[in-house]
């Protein structure tokens, strides 16, 4: 109740704007193409920043949005690496299947971009199921992955059975149109919420979208990617790559004890703890953010300047 009432005094504090016909309405800062994903079998928006010879790094959007939400730290990045955002399968300008998103398959998607991009390897930073999204890259192709930035990310405890049970039995056309209606209202709550421009910018957006035809489309898939993550149970103890675990302590969708217990069990995992952010620390926090990026990004590249052992 309190998640609809937030909506609702943001919903009259926003510009009355037309809404959207299509998701491709939605205007992005950086500009996207769509290629056809080869492994993940599905159209995939991307876009690419930057040339400077840092380590490159993909951005990964959380779970019901888009690479928009990077909009306040990839153009900082780009500064002097390569930087490759995509729309998650189901997500943002991305095609919308009325079909099963396991993890793996958004894995494949990240695959498919860095592949379009040219890219033999780089560092996967996440944000909640961006976050599960390139945990699970790394453990398909860990040789791919330079490293890890986990923002707000599931995966450090594994999900109660209440709550997997919960998300099967939710996730049929019945249950379908108020299940999305509640993610709708929760991820318009978080961004408007921010109180910074970015976050203003996404809950119009997301207002604006409730007319776009897709808008079903987006439904389904994106329940569909809930359900996979609520299912979801990786062997933390496999991944290799340097790791980063980020944790708002004002984050209301993934615990800190589950981040920690993710930190714990990464071999040689780092975990920073930022205290006036919440979940979307992207859009909250952006100049925190970059900096916790930088420390990680740091041991990477002095390892790949001429004369580093």
């Amino acid at each position: 109740m309190r998640l609809l009432l937030w909506s609702l005094v943001l919903t009259g504090c926003a510009t009355l704007e037309p809404g959207f016909q299509r998701f491709e309405e939605v205007e992005y800062p950086f500009q996207s193409r769509v290629i056809r994903g080869r492994r993940a079998q599905v159209d995939l928006a991307m876009a690419e920043l930057g040339e400077g010879p840092g380590v490159p790094v993909v951005l990964i959007h959380p779970w019901g949005f888009s690479m928009k939400v990077w909009s306040d730290v990839a153009p900082t990045l780009a500064k002097d690496r390569r930087v490759v955002l995509l729309d998650l399968p189901g997500h943002g300008k991305s095609e919308k299947l009325a079909a099963y998103y396991p993890m793996e398959r958004l894995a494949a998607a990240v695959l498919d971009v860095m592949e379009a991009a040219g890219l033999e390897n780089a560092v996967l930073i996440g944000n909640s199921l961006g976050g599960a999204t390139a945990l699970t890259t790394t453990l398909v192709e860990p040789a791919r992955v330079k490293g890890l930035v986990l923002i707000g990310a599931p995966g450090g405890k594994k999900v109660p059975e209440p709550i997997r049970r919960a998300a099967r039995q939710l996730a049929t056309p019945q249950e379908l149109h108020s299940l999305s209606d509640l993610g709708w209202a929760t991820g318009f709550w978080m961004v408007g919420a921010a109180g910074t421009p970015l976050g203003m910018a996404l809950s119009q957006d997301l207002r604006r979208l409730r007319t776009a035809y897709e808008h079903q489309a987006w439904s389904r898939a994106t329940i569909a990617s809930l359900r996979s993550v609520a299912e979801w149970a990786p062997d933390l103890s496999r991944i290799k790559a340097p790791t980063t675990v980020i944790h708002g302590a004002w984050d209301m969708v993934v615990w800190r004890s589950s981040s920690l217990a993710m930190a714990q069990q990464i071999p040689g995992a780092r975990f920073v703890g930022l205290e006036d952010c919440g979940h979307m620390i992207e859009v909250e926090c952006p100049g925190q953010l970059l900096e916790q990026i930088a420390i990680s990004l740091a041991p990477l590249e002095a390892a790949g300047r001429p004369g580093a052992e």
